[in-house]
């Protein structure tokens, strides 16, 4: 088994815990060879801390959570509820901001290999179970963390935005373009229609 492989045993525990043995996981890794051995309907829950890659394989989330496994008749059902944060830029001041997200995942994960016969499944995909009975969910917190991503995110719900004249952040200084604009070579007219206002 790979270093970077989330190293959690499924023993008959009512919880496991997570942990990647060089502490650069790319995946999150979930041992599931004595779940997939056991009856359908069997449960267990991880509760998982650990940073994930995101697709440029550069930036990575924090993600926090509960997992919760149940053994089907062909493969582990997965329900997972979690929590992280996404760098995005906001849609009205353009900042940084690091935007709050929910991830709950709802998916059947398939055997490529099925410990209890041996036999071969031939499931390959994002929602596989290798053939050393590891359940990657990284795939699936991609996905998810992408579709429940905000399409236009914001740093505040009182946010002012940028001046679309000059460009400054409303937020942080004020600017003058607010203020009435006008061409210099239209003042004598100007003078001359206001004069005629004051004598009506």
């Amino acid at each position: 088994m790979k270093l970077d492989t989330i190293c959690v045993e499924v023993l008959n525990l009512p919880v496991w815990e997570a942990k990647c043995l060089d502490g650069k996981c790319g995946g999150m890794h979930i041992n599931v060879s004595q779940l997939m051995k056991e009856p359908s309907g069997a449960r267990r829950s991880v509760e998982v801390d650990e940073s994930v890659s995101l697709e440029s394989d550069v930036e990575r989330i924090r993600v926090r959570g509960t997992v919760g496994l149940m053994r089907t008749d062909l493969g582990v059902w997965v329900s997972a509820s979690l929590r992280s944060e996404i760098r995005c830029v906001c849609s009205r001041c353009l900042d940084e901001l690091a935007q709050p997200i929910g991830i709950d995942i709802e998916e059947e994960f398939l055997p490529v290999d099925e410990p209890a016969t041996g036999s071969s499944g031939g499931v390959e995909g994002n929602l596989s179970i290798d053939d050393h009975h590891i359940l990657d969910l990284a795939d699936a917190i991609r996905e998810y963390a992408t579709l429940n991503t905000p399409m236009k995110p914001m740093c505040s719900s009182e946010c002012l935005g940028i001046c679309l004249r000059c460009g400054v952040n409303l937020n942080d200084v004020s600017c003058v373009c607010g203020e009435a604009q006008r061409d210099s070579r239209w003042d004598a007219l100007l003078e001359l229609t206001s004069a005629d206002d004051s004598r009506s």
